[in-house]
């Protein structure tokens, strides 16, 4: 799901695999790695990438996604993580106390920009890397939806017990969310 990836930068910048940056730099001889350093023209930054849009592998084989069963604005591409870029919505129908069913919800996040449950699974592979403020929140993964061999749809979320433990599940898009079931959504 995620992959380290390494930034280089001679005279322009190039992402390749980690294991791409180390062949490369290894093929410049010393004395040039050196005066490189010196002049600061070579840097090497790793960051973690998530493809928001392969399918996840943790997703129930026998569930599909339809295209007309998304939402509009989904966040897709090579995505790199930071949290900054992230903000858990509510809807005021979330507020302590109260829920919002699944298809009004998803009507208000059409004007978001939603993340799938691929950054779930990042997370998950990541616990180290989750939010501290998001300990104690189902995470859903709205910006996709899929729909079970007889129909019914579904959404993934990750419950994040502390920062180090967290688990992945999924629910009824029928479903009511309450004011601890945020959607991850991109930070404007």
């Amino acid at each position: 799901m995620s992959t380290a990836t390494a930034v280089l930068s001679v005279n322009e910048a190039e992402v390749v695999p980690v294991a791409k940056a180390i062949e490369l730099w290894n093929l410049i001889p010393s004395a040039d790695r050196d005066k490189i350093l010196e002049r600061r023209r070579f840097e090497i930054v790793f960051a973690d990438i998530v493809d928001m849009d392969i399918l996840s592998k943790k997703a129930p084989a026998h569930w599909k996604v339809r295209p007309e069963d998304q939402l509009p604005n989904v966040v897709s591409g090579k995505w790199e993580f930071d949290p900054q870029k992230i903000k858990l919505y509510l809807s005021a129908k979330q507020a302590p106390g109260k829920s919002i069913s699944g298809p009004d919800l998803c009507k208000e996040l059409e004007g978001q920009l939603v993340f799938n449950d691929n950054l779930l699974d990042f997370f998950e592979e990541n616990p180290k890397l989750i939010p501290k403020e998001y300990r104690g929140k189902w995470l859903i993964g709205w910006g996709r939806i899929y729909r079970d061999s007889i129909g019914s749809l579904y959404v993934r979320y990750l419950y994040v017990v502390d920062v180090g433990s967290c688990g992945s599940h999924h629910d009824y898009v029928a479903s009511f969310f309450s004011s601890n079931c945020p959607a991850p959504v991109a930070s404007k």
